[in-house]
């Protein structure tokens, strides 16, 4: 379901979620074509936690990062690298589901593996290979 402003009812609840812990809006963007960043931090388990929600053309992501992390990272990503399965495609609504739901989980195996942020993007750089093998075969035998 989505809000009359083109926001999914999902984003709403994942904002009030984060507000309800003691997030706060930092940085808002609004662009003339519909893009959107909103970036909330706050804290979770003690640590510093960044959740960034994005839209562009109408695709919208809540990506998220600990720490002294470089980057925000997607949720398919994390629930890869903390259940040991294959990166899979999910809707933004699964997205808010796994911040809402896992936040903490998330924070928790971040400070106890002193490598998490090296696997996050090791994993991430083998699942962003994998797209463009798929496009790119897609491309070549239409």
């Amino acid at each position: 379901m989505t809000s009359p402003g083109g926001q999914p009812a999902s984003i709403g609840a994942l904002i009030d979620y984060l507000t309800s812990l003691g997030f706060r809006l930092v940085r808002e963007d609004r662009g003339d074509m519909g893009g959107t960043l909103l970036v909330y931090e706050g804290t979770a388990e003690g640590m510093a936690a960044t959740v960034e929600i994005a839209a562009d053309r109408g695709q919208w992501e809540a990506l998220l990062k600990f720490g002294g992390m470089r980057k925000v990272v997607l949720p398919e990503i994390w629930i890869a690298y903390l259940d040991g399965v294959e990166v899979g495609d999910i809707s933004v609504n699964d997205q808010v589901a796994f911040v809402r739901d896992r936040l903490v989980e998330a924070a928790g195996a971040f400070r106890q593996d002193d490598e998490a942020e090296a696997k996050l993007t090791t994993i991430g750089r083998a699942y962003a290979d994998h797209i463009i093998d798929q496009l790119q075969e897609s491309f070549e035998n239409p």
